[in-house]
């Protein structure tokens, strides 16, 4: 196993060159004017509308977006891959898979993680290269149960340290791969994690256990960061959290960095954490009752009825019965 991962890394890195730059995030927003009646004259309303952009006609149950913000890669109900150039509207590969796809995960802008299931109850992880759509097996993890799934993947661009979750909602197991693509298990004190969230420039990992309580692990300590919370994003070196109160909701969002912790904002109500965007400047994007709320720029926006909303780096998805959309800032 290991000298099959060193030569995939090895190979990798002759193809893609440098395998963890990252690029910018885009920002946007639009409004339209709209017209109505009032005593037989015509006045002229500024009416702010929702800046999305449509990815594919169909809702879809797996979607992820490259660092650059470019390429999109989803994966529609019939179990077919697609990747698309969201600037050029242009489908850049489309293909099926054998086995069941349940993950995907950019890895820069031009290589992709796929998590897969197979009939035997392995779970596979491949990655996809885009400019010459070439795949690749790295490891595949056999003895797992039949409910097990991959959970997450957290990388960073900088040490190329790799955490992959698997398991289901009772038991996980983390592992890791370091920068010479050697793959170990991660003991944990905990049966069950989430949320594994990795710094930028440090090898150090943040999660959360069943009980809401966030953790940091460096080397082999472990330390206590937060009760009653949950993991909401990371930039950089920066990790960004909720309190949460006796129903699970966040009420108030943290920033901590170094051992130091910053309140970012108070809600005006309690959120899911699932419908809470923090942006890079800090910036709070929330979801409730259908309606999408901008903080910074104290606006609204009423979402279609019966629509489903999902976050992935840094970035809301708004899923209808009949189509897909990427929500910009």
């Amino acid at each position: 196993m290991r000298i099959f991962l060193l030569a995939l890394v090895f190979i990798t890195a002759l193809e893609t060159g440098v395998f963890w730059h990252y690029d910018n995030i885009l920002k946007g927003q639009q409004s339209i004017t709209a017209s109505t009646s009032e005593t037989g004259t015509k006045k002229k309303i500024e009416t702010p509308i929702l800046n999305k952009k449509l990815l594919a006609e169909e809702k879809v149950k797996l979607v992820s977006i490259s660092e650059n913000q470019r390429y999109v890669a989803y994966v529609s109900n019939n179990n077919r891959l697609h990747i698309i150039d969201i600037e050029n509207n242009t489908e850049l590969y489309s293909a099926n898979e054998e086995d069941q796809m349940n993950y995907i995960k950019w890895i820069r802008s031009d290589n992709l993680f796929i998590g897969l299931k197979s009939e035997q109850n392995h779970l596979v992880l491949k990655t996809f290269q885009v400019g010459t759509h070439k795949e690749r097996i790295i490891t595949t993890f056999t003895g797992v149960t039949s409910t097990s799934t991959f959970k997450s993947i957290s990388y960073s661009p900088y040490t190329n340290d790799v955490y992959t979750l698997i398991g289901n909602d009772t038991i996980t197991k983390l592992y890791h791969f370091n920068t010479n693509g050697k793959m170990t298990n991660v003991p944990l004190r905990n049966s069950y994690i989430e949320k594994p969230t990795l710094l930028s420039t440090k090898n150090e990992l943040f999660y959360e256990d069943k009980f809401h309580t966030i953790w940091l692990k460096q080397n082999s300590s472990v330390k206590n960061i937060e009760s009653n919370a949950t993991i909401l994003s990371v930039y950089d070196d920066t990790i960004y959290y909720g309190k949460l109160d006796q129903d699970g909701y966040v009420t108030k969002i943290y920033s901590y960095q170094d051992g130091q912790k910053h309140l970012i904002d108070e809600l005006p109500t309690p959120v899911s954490g699932d419908h809470i965007l923090i942006t890079e400047d800090e910036n709070t994007l929330y979801i409730e009752d259908n309606v999408y709320y901008d903080m910074k720029q104290n606006k609204h926006f009423t979402l279609p009825k019966d629509s489903e909303v999902t976050v992935e780096n840094h970035k809301f998805f708004l899923l209808t019965q009949n189509d897909t959309n990427l929500i910009k800032e």
